[in-house]
């Protein structure tokens, strides 16, 4: 080969691994780095406090929700007992049955949740309500790659 200037190029497989052995091996360093980057990236930051938001609670929902139908109820209550003496056709329309700022708070909620959900399905991120697993294989396959 070398008297017509020609090379092999190629490569010998001494631990006898199939093609997707190394695919799975790649695939498991780069869930391993991407975890790495995100704990770097995010630990104590404002950021992951806002990735694990939960807007229902931090904005207390239910109980702003509780307020706004006493108040749409008192409102009701005072506007059936002034029209018994005053003519209250002007401000009718105030206790006409609209969206209620309670049910504009449950949309941005559950919009906010929808996108969180969206975020970790595609991130591959976990939950932190969730418990995750521990992957033995993966364990395994990390330390005799190390090793």
């Amino acid at each position: 080969m070398r008297e017509k200037n020609m090379f092999l190029f190629g490569y010998v497989d001494m631990f006898g691994n199939t093609t997707q052995q190394r695919v799975d091996g790649i695939t498991m360093q780069q869930r391993w780095r991407v975890e790495v980057a995100y704990d770097k990236l995010f630990v104590n930051s404002n950021i992951e406090r806002y990735l694990h938001m939960s807007l229902g609670a931090d904005l207390e929902v239910e109980n702003y929700k509780k307020m706004l139908s006493e108040y749409e109820q008192a409102k009701a209550i005072g506007i059936q007992e002034a029209s018994e003496t005053t003519d209250v056709g002007d401000v009718k329309h105030i206790i006409e049955n609209k969206k209620t700022a309670a049910d504009v708070m449950d949309e941005m909620v559950n919009a906010w949740d929808a996108e969180k959900d969206e975020y970790y399905e595609k991130t591959g991120i976990s939950r932190p309500d969730q418990i995750v697993a521990a992957d033995d294989y993966f364990d395994k396959e990390f330390l005799e790659y190390l090793g």
